[in-house]
């Protein structure tokens, strides 16, 4: 079950509808209740250690990320400078020449901490804008754009530096994610599919490892991608977080035109993702099926309530 979401239905879980019950994807932490058995987790964003402070639920402990991606069809990405890249980027109103940060989560995840380190990652970078997603309800997105131009100008960054994104379906949200050139987390609920979907587009995530679940997904993710250079965008202080943008995004102007997904950090993200282990999902799916084993096997054999 997706722990406390829209459209859960506790009460089945808390009548026993089921000999094991898992807490899984969708809600990024402990259910709190007493009739839940399981939360399937991964070595990232949880710790056998701290389990018991953290979750009431024991630990199901996937060998990979948690997190399951599945990506049907090979993506292409426009290499930085070409006619595609260059379509692309006139198509989501941004210039050839900028150094595009992005966070393309709901504007929900923005919490003012995140976004004034992202503000000083601009102060630093001056030809630098800010690529957000904007709200689908028009009303409501009036009045988010207008407080985030306002929190950016009282941060010293002209409000026109920050650049809107219209909801757009899935396949093509991809498909523009090259349109970027780096992805800043957010430091209490990280991205989660959106994190995926923007790597799995040629758009690298930069991190910051928080203390909880949700602000360890990333970290998670980026260590699926089974890549030094992918785990080297992983930060542990606001400061480290702040450095690693301004250098990633200096080099990058530097190199004028070189792609920072596949020259700065070297990483393919395109095709069918099979040489990284965050996209295989049929391996996924055999390693979630062992564990199911695992966890009704320790259900009907044992009385024992344990870590698996």
């Amino acid at each position: 079950m997706q722990g406390y979401t829209l459209g859960t239905r506790p009460e089945l879980m808390a009548n026993r509808c089921a000999k094991v019950q898992v807490n899984f994807l969708a809600f990024p932490g402990t259910s709190g209740a007493s009739f839940m058995d399981y939360i399937i987790v991964d070595q990232y964003v949880a710790s056998i250690e701290r389990a018991d402070e953290e979750f009431t639920e024991k630990l199901a402990i996937l060998p990979r990320s948690y997190q399951a991606n599945y990506f049907v069809d090979p993506i292409s990405i426009p290499e930085r400078g070409s006619l595609e890249w260059k379509a692309l980027r006139h198509r989501e109103n941004l210039s050839e020449s900028s150094f595009v940060f992005a966070n393309l989560n709901k504007v929900d995840k923005i919490d003012p901490h995140s976004f004034s380190v992202w503000m000083r990652c601009m102060q630093q970078v001056p030809e630098s804008v800010l690529w957000l997603l904007e709200p689908s309800i028009p009303a409501a997105a009036e009045i988010v754009k207008k407080n985030l131009q306002i929190a950016a100008r009282d941060a010293g960054i002209c409000p026109d530096r920050i650049v809107f994104a219209k909801k757009v379906g899935r396949e093509e949200h991809i498909q523009r994610m090259a349109a970027g050139d780096l992805f800043l987390d957010t430091f209490y609920y990280g991205a989660h599919t959106t994190a995926t979907d923007a790597m799995r587009g040629g758009l690298p995530l930069l991190t910051l490892a928080g203390e909880s679940f949700s602000s360890r997904v990333g970290v998670s993710l980026l260590h699926g991608m089974n890549s030094k250079k992918a785990t080297s965008l992983v930060a542990y202080s606001v400061d480290e977080f702040v450095e690693i943008a301004v250098e990633m995004a200096k080099a990058q102007m530097d190199y004028r035109g070189e792609a920072l997904g596949r020259k700065l950090i070297d990483m393919d993200y395109s095709g069918d993702g099979d040489n990284h282990e965050l996209f295989d999902w049929k391996a996924y799916s055999t390693d979630l099926d062992h564990l199911s084993r695992m966890m009704v096997e320790v259900k009907e054999l044992t009385s024992m309530e344990m870590h698996v």
